[in-house]
């Protein structure tokens, strides 16, 4: 019956956790985050002629112009010497008839005396977008999950890795999957910039390998999934890289991505109970139930030949 399915475009989602997954309080009431994700994440109904993930990753080369965001670019440099060299991001702003031919569309510099138009102690939340590898905040994936975003009060950028969407290399130090130190600089200047804000994050591809590895600094197996709390990993049959094409254009994947969002930002209380929980699930304790155990797989480069 699953197949007769396939064949017009369906596909189940599939969730992978915790059996204990992690609890989100809010003021009404307590749910389990794979629970959460369970009942945000749409039916997935894609084209039906692109029924493989091949033909769905070959669809995302065909030029779209996809939404217009516009975007203010400020330059970052690196604040440590072991770092050496520039970054951009790109805020999201307001729609302006500003243009430079050196940067993508829809794209202007931002100026010290025009940091103030990106707020300062609102308690908005801020989303950080990470595209994928050679890509940027002018690909129309990003732009695709952020219009989802614009106008519902929130506030966005798009962190650039050195060298991609038009930004200059001013060091030899490039980027790579575990190159989270541009985005660390990010972070620690957005708090300070804006300390009442609550701060998320969103990977594409490469992205989302830098993501993954900035807070525990590993890498998350298949396996792992099943033993992380904090972790829920939603998969389905059909879709491609970046792709997940549906009738019309669309791309599937922006819906339960904005819904969680969205849904995670309207929960309270979400500091307190993730405190809780990761003492309860520490990996120095290693048992957290009779069938299951939490030891993170740590992951090092080999150096000097070792």
């Amino acid at each position: 019956m699953d197949y007769i399915w396939r064949f017009f475009g369906f596909s189940r989602a599939s969730f992978n956790a915790h059996p204990d997954s992690l609890v989100l309080h809010s003021s009404e009431k307590a749910t389990r985050l794979i629970d959460l994700c369970k009942s945000i994440v749409p039916l997935c109904w894609l084209n039906p002629f692109l029924f493989n993930g091949h033909l769905q990753t070959c669809w995302t080369a065909i030029k779209e112009r996809g939404p217009l965001i516009y975007y203010k670019r400020r330059i970052f440099f690196a604040e440590a010497a072991a770092y050496a060299g520039s970054f951009a991001v790109d805020f999201v702003v307001q729609p302006h008839e500003g243009t430079d031919p050196e940067l993508p569309p829809r794209t202007t510099y931002l100026y010290e005396n025009e940091l103030g138009e990106l707020g300062g102690d609102d308690e908005t939340p801020m989303l950080v977008v990470l595209h994928g590898l050679s890509g940027g905040s002018h690909e129309v994936y990003v732009r695709r999950l952020l219009e989802r975003l614009v106008g519902e009060d929130w506030k966005l950028c798009v962190i650039n890795a050195r060298g991609c969407a038009q930004s200059s290399i001013t060091s030899d130090l490039l980027f790579n999957a575990r190159a989270t130190w541009d985005l660390r600089q990010l972070v620690k200047w957005l708090q300070q910039m804006f300390p009442n804000r609550p701060l998320f994050a969103m990977g594409f591809s490469l992205g989302g390998n830098i993501l993954v590895n900035i807070a525990p600094k590993e890498a998350i197996p298949y396996q792992e999934f099943q033993r992380n709390p904090f972790t829920v990993l939603c998969t389905t049959r059909l879709g491609g890289h970046l792709g997940w094409f549906e009738n019309g254009g669309g791309r599937w994947y922006v819906k339960p991505a904005t819904q969680f969002l969205k849904a995670i930002a309207a929960l309270s209380e979400r500091k307190a109970d993730i405190a809780g929980h990761r003492e309860r699930f520490s990996p120095t304790t290693r048992s957290v139930g009779p069938n299951a155990s939490f030891d993170p797989m740590r992951r090092k480069f080999r150096t000097n030949g070792s």
